[in-house]
Protein backbone atom coordinates (compact mmCIF):
# COMPACT_ATOMS: atom_id res chain seq x y z
CA UNK A 1 0.00 0.00 0.00
CA UNK A 2 2.54 2.14 0.70
CA UNK A 3 4.42 2.00 -2.65
CA UNK A 4 0.79 2.10 -4.20
CA UNK A 5 0.84 5.76 -2.44
CA UNK A 6 4.42 7.02 -3.27
CA UNK A 7 3.75 5.89 -6.93
CA UNK A 8 0.38 8.12 -7.15
CA UNK A 9 2.23 10.93 -5.19
CA UNK A 10 4.61 11.13 -7.36
CA UNK A 11 2.44 11.16 -10.69
CA UNK A 12 0.06 13.49 -9.86
CA UNK A 13 -0.09 15.99 -12.79
CA UNK A 14 -2.62 18.87 -13.72
CA UNK A 15 -0.55 21.52 -14.72
CA UNK A 16 0.67 24.08 -11.98
CA UNK A 17 1.47 27.78 -12.27
CA UNK A 18 5.10 28.00 -11.97
CA UNK A 19 7.11 27.84 -8.69
CA UNK A 20 10.14 26.35 -6.92
CA UNK A 21 8.48 23.67 -4.73
CA UNK A 22 5.15 22.76 -4.60
CA UNK A 23 3.36 24.61 -1.15
CA UNK A 24 2.53 21.22 0.32
CA UNK A 25 5.68 19.19 0.28
CA UNK A 26 7.62 19.93 2.80
CA UNK A 27 11.19 19.46 1.94
CA UNK A 28 11.51 17.17 4.89
CA UNK A 29 8.55 14.97 3.77
CA UNK A 30 9.80 11.32 3.21
CA UNK A 31 8.96 11.89 -0.68
CA UNK A 32 10.07 15.46 -0.74
CA UNK A 33 13.02 14.90 -2.71
CA UNK A 34 11.34 12.50 -5.20
CA UNK A 35 8.63 14.73 -6.01
CA UNK A 36 10.20 17.71 -6.57
CA UNK A 37 13.05 15.36 -8.86
CA UNK A 38 9.93 14.66 -10.94
CA UNK A 39 8.28 18.35 -10.98
CA UNK A 40 12.14 18.86 -12.37
CA UNK A 41 11.88 16.73 -15.06
CA UNK A 42 8.90 17.95 -16.00
CA UNK A 43 7.07 14.78 -15.38
CA UNK A 44 4.61 16.09 -12.55
CA UNK A 45 3.38 19.59 -12.97
CA UNK A 46 1.05 19.83 -9.28
CA UNK A 47 -2.02 22.51 -9.27
CA UNK A 48 -2.87 25.71 -10.53
CA UNK A 49 -2.86 26.54 -6.81
CA UNK A 50 0.99 26.17 -6.67
CA UNK A 51 0.00 22.81 -4.60
CA UNK A 52 0.85 18.78 -5.26
CA UNK A 53 -1.90 17.42 -3.35
CA UNK A 54 -0.06 14.00 -2.74
CA UNK A 55 -3.17 12.92 -0.37
CA UNK A 56 -5.33 13.48 -3.33
CA UNK A 57 -6.68 10.33 -5.21
CA UNK A 58 -5.20 10.94 -9.20
CA UNK A 59 -8.00 10.42 -11.70
CA UNK A 60 -7.09 8.53 -14.66
CA UNK A 61 -6.34 11.54 -16.96
CA UNK A 62 -3.79 12.66 -14.55
CA UNK A 63 -1.85 9.62 -14.43
CA UNK A 64 -2.12 8.98 -18.45
CA UNK A 65 -0.64 12.68 -18.78
CA UNK A 66 2.16 11.69 -16.59
CA UNK A 67 2.84 8.38 -17.73
CA UNK A 68 2.74 10.51 -21.30
CA UNK A 69 5.58 13.27 -19.98
CA UNK A 70 7.49 10.21 -18.34
CA UNK A 71 8.11 8.13 -21.58
CA UNK A 72 9.02 11.45 -23.30
CA UNK A 73 11.14 11.85 -20.67
CA UNK A 74 12.82 8.61 -21.52
CA UNK A 75 12.73 8.74 -25.16
CA UNK A 76 14.57 12.54 -24.73
CA UNK A 77 16.86 11.08 -22.56
CA UNK A 78 18.19 8.28 -24.15
CA UNK A 79 17.92 9.53 -27.79
CA UNK A 80 19.95 6.86 -29.73
CA UNK A 81 18.88 3.67 -27.57
CA UNK A 82 14.91 4.61 -27.62
CA UNK A 83 13.53 7.42 -30.34
CA UNK A 84 12.61 5.98 -33.52
CA UNK A 85 11.07 7.50 -36.46
CA UNK A 86 9.05 4.64 -36.99
CA UNK A 87 7.44 4.21 -33.25
CA UNK A 88 5.09 7.53 -32.37
CA UNK A 89 5.57 9.48 -29.73
CA UNK A 90 3.37 9.80 -26.77
CA UNK A 91 3.21 13.47 -27.23
CA UNK A 92 3.39 14.29 -31.10
CA UNK A 93 3.00 17.58 -32.37
CA UNK A 94 -0.74 17.88 -32.60
CA UNK A 95 -2.47 18.08 -29.36
CA UNK A 96 -3.76 14.92 -28.13
CA UNK A 97 -5.73 13.16 -25.04
CA UNK A 98 -2.65 11.64 -23.14
CA UNK A 99 -4.29 8.34 -22.99
CA UNK A 100 -4.87 8.65 -26.49
CA UNK A 101 -1.30 9.03 -27.31
CA UNK A 102 0.46 6.32 -25.11
CA UNK A 103 -2.66 3.91 -27.03
CA UNK A 104 -1.36 5.32 -30.37
CA UNK A 105 2.40 4.94 -29.55
CA UNK A 106 2.07 1.11 -28.19
CA UNK A 107 2.29 2.15 -24.65
CA UNK A 108 -1.27 0.84 -23.17
CA UNK A 109 -3.38 -1.24 -25.00
CA UNK A 110 -6.56 0.29 -26.90
CA UNK A 111 -8.42 -1.48 -24.26
CA UNK A 112 -6.77 0.53 -21.50
CA UNK A 113 -9.13 2.06 -18.58
CA UNK A 114 -7.37 4.99 -19.04
CA UNK A 115 -8.54 5.96 -22.44
CA UNK A 116 -11.86 5.85 -20.79
CA UNK A 117 -13.49 8.50 -18.12
CA UNK A 118 -10.39 10.31 -17.41
CA UNK A 119 -12.11 11.47 -13.97
CA UNK A 120 -12.29 8.80 -12.76
CA UNK A 121 -9.90 7.58 -9.81
CA UNK A 122 -7.44 5.24 -10.87
CA UNK A 123 -7.33 1.90 -9.31
CA UNK A 124 -4.44 -0.02 -8.05
CA UNK A 125 -4.98 -2.45 -10.68
CA UNK A 126 -5.17 0.20 -13.33
CA UNK A 127 -1.81 1.53 -12.06
CA UNK A 128 0.17 -1.15 -12.33
CA UNK A 129 -1.81 -2.07 -15.43
CA UNK A 130 -0.59 0.78 -17.11
CA UNK A 131 3.17 0.90 -15.44
CA UNK A 132 3.55 -2.69 -17.05
CA UNK A 133 2.14 -2.07 -20.70
CA UNK A 134 4.43 1.39 -20.32
CA UNK A 135 7.36 -0.71 -18.98
CA UNK A 136 7.00 -3.36 -21.09
CA UNK A 137 6.76 -1.11 -24.17
CA UNK A 138 10.31 0.84 -23.19
CA UNK A 139 12.04 -2.26 -22.79
CA UNK A 140 10.93 -3.64 -26.27
CA UNK A 141 12.17 -0.22 -28.29
CA UNK A 142 15.68 -0.67 -25.92
CA UNK A 143 15.63 -4.05 -26.82
CA UNK A 144 15.15 -3.38 -30.43
CA UNK A 145 17.52 -0.54 -30.84
CA UNK A 146 20.36 -2.78 -29.43
CA UNK A 147 22.99 -4.16 -31.04
CA UNK A 148 22.97 -8.33 -30.98
CA UNK A 149 25.99 -8.84 -29.59
CA UNK A 150 25.28 -6.79 -26.80
CA UNK A 151 21.97 -8.59 -25.99
CA UNK A 152 22.39 -12.24 -23.89
CA UNK A 153 22.27 -15.31 -25.47
CA UNK A 154 22.20 -13.06 -29.32
CA UNK A 155 25.55 -13.07 -30.03
CA UNK A 156 26.96 -13.76 -33.04
CA UNK A 157 27.20 -17.27 -34.15
CA UNK A 158 30.54 -16.76 -35.55
CA UNK A 159 31.84 -16.53 -32.08
CA UNK A 160 30.38 -20.21 -30.83
CA UNK A 161 32.41 -22.83 -30.62
CA UNK A 162 31.38 -25.99 -32.44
Amino acid sequence: MKLLFAITLALTCLPAVSSETFKDVPKDHWAGGAVQKLKDEGIVQGYPDGTFKGNQPVTRYELAAALARFVEFLQESEKPVLKDEKTPDPQSSAPKEPAAALVDGGFLPKDSALAKDGKKQVTSQELADALASVAKKLIELRVKEEPAESQPGKADSSLRSE
